[in-house]
């Protein structure tokens, strides 16, 4: 069995309906996968079930060697302070971090994402993202994240949602950002250590169902890039707009039929960002943390 070297960090806002299935992925991950796992650390800020469903796994948990702890966080003062309040009590050597909103994961998810840190240099790993929408933009939402897939081989890029990260490179998160994924690989970055991604390690998570909800989380993500822009003139190299240009026109080639869908993905980010800037000169970023 491996050496258990990795803490995990579930941050979660009212995920009663997701939780459920994010914890049973982890514990039907293969022996060697599980393995690896110190802790599990569900820092909550819900006022849902959330806590509940989560304290009913822990002796599922310890039966396979693995502590499950519940951190409440409340009143809610967003994911950057829970994510500091959960990192204090870390001295594993590497941290991954889950999307509460995750809802299946490769059995052997983690066993692949550890090799990668064999290599001289790299400090972070990241899987994909693979949406699950049962809602009428489900096609938009897929157009969207198979262009994120493209843009991030071009540029290996981090996610939030799903990675690993040495623990000596995280630093105590600024509680007044929203993209602290993009915040962390500016971080990583900066120190001259490598990122990896590796889109053939998929997680599937649900995302938003409503054209309003994506239209929310579109703006959230582009107040934080305008505030990285701003204090540090840079934005994940993935999501410039070169890139995203390659990104489009590769899915393009491959399934010509999105051509429509990635015009309304084009007035839509339009649109985000406008809003975005807009709420950025009135307010800033403050970190907010809210379901989408």
């Amino acid at each position: 069995m491996a050496q258990r070297i990795v803490s995990v960090i579930i941050p979660a806002l009212n995920n009663e309906n997701t939780i459920p299935f994010l914890l049973n992925a982890l514990i039907s991950c293969r022996e060697e996968t599980l393995g690896f796992i110190k802790n599990i650390y569900v820092v909550s800020s819900s006022l849902d079930s959330t806590d509940d469903i989560v304290l009913s796994y822990t002796s599922k948990f310890m039966d396979k060697g693995v502590k499950l702890q519940l951190i409440e966080d409340k009143p809610a003062r967003g994911k950057c302070h829970s994510l500091n309040k959960c990192l204090k009590l870390i001295d594993s050597p590497y941290v991954l971090f889950l999307d509460a909103e995750i809802i299946d994961l490769p059995p052997d998810f983690l066993e692949r994402m550890m090799e990668y840190f064999s290599r001289d240099g790299v400090g972070a790993v990241a899987g994909r993202k693979q949406p699950v929408s049962l809602g009428r933009i489900r096609n938009i939402i897929s157009c969207f994240w198979k262009i994120h897939d493209f843009s991030s081989r071009l540029k290996p890029k981090l996610s939030g949602s799903f990675m690993v990260v040495k623990r000596n490179l995280i630093p105590v998160f600024p509680e007044n950002i929203s993209v602290d994924d993009a915040w962390l690989e500016y971080i990583i970055r900066s120190r001259g250590v490598n990122i990896v991604y590796d889109h053939e390690v998929v997680a599937k998570v649900l995302e938003p169902h409503g054209l309003i909800e994506f239209i929310r989380q579109r703006i959230r993500v582009n107040r934080g890039y305008y505030f990285m822009i701003q204090r540090y003139s840079w934005v994940p190299p993935a999501s410039k707009p070169l890139v995203t240009l390659k990104a489009i026109l590769w899915l393009i080639k491959q399934e010509p039929r999105y051509i429509g869908l990635i015009l309304t993905l084009t007035c839509i980010e339009i649109l985000a960002r406008v809003i975005a800037l807009l709420e950025y000169i009135v307010s800033g970023d403050k970190g907010s943390w809210k379901k989408a």
